[in-house]
């Protein structure tokens, strides 16, 4: 798998900050139109259309995805209590670049323009853009292009996935019992006594 070089740069987007400054640094220069205008000397520009990309593993029952920012209100999304830790809100231009990486993949030329599970399948790439949806996945029968198509759009989703915090207010009924639960199943790490 080949990541774009412009695609790896985009953890620098952090260091703009959610204001679009990186501090007082003087120079006039806003971070966020910088990081822009270098992305779009790779062809890579913010994608404005409410955009999802989900990524669904079948055997593990394992579902993530990413949500931009035209989509959904970061505030909003994150402080809405929800019983499962899904989606994350990215900004636009790591949206884009996100989409420019898939379509180098070949998601688009090989995906189904629509939102049906495929059966059997071991692992599923969705992306909805602007209400249309196109599905790829692969199953035990794929050929291996296919399989290696699937795979390579699921590295990127979870690289961009892997890179992004998200603080959400999920819904648990159980307070404490939770987190003491889950210490009691805790394995001690090694050679603890």
């Amino acid at each position: 798998m080949r990541l774009a070089a412009a695609f790896l740069l985009l953890p620098l987007w952090a260091c703009a900050g959610p204001t679009g400054s990186s501090g007082s640094s003087g120079s006039g220069v806003d971070p966020r139109a910088a990081l822009e205008q270098e992305m779009s000397s790779e062809g890579i520009y913010p994608e404005h259309r409410p955009s999802r990309v989900t990524l669904k593993d079948h055997r593990s029952g394992v579902t993530i995805g990413l949500l931009n920012e035209a989509l959904t209100n970061t505030s909003a999304y994150y402080s809405t209590p929800r019983a499962q830790l899904v989606y994350k809100v990215i900004p636009d231009l790591d949206m884009g670049a996100l989409l420019k990486q898939l379509e180098e993949f070949g998601f688009f030329q090989a995906a189904f323009p629509n939102e049906a599970r495929v059966p059997g399948a071991r692992s599923t790439v969705q992306v909805e853009r602007a209400g249309q949806t196109f599905t790829l996945a692969y199953t035990t029968e794929s050929d291996q292009k296919l399989v290696d198509r699937v795979i390579n759009c699921s590295s990127a989703i979870q690289y961009v996935y892997n890179k992004h915090q998200a603080f959400q207010v999920i819904e648990n009924p159980q307070g404490m019992q939770y987190f003491e639960e889950a210490n009691r199943n805790a394995t001690p790490p090694r050679g603890a006594p």
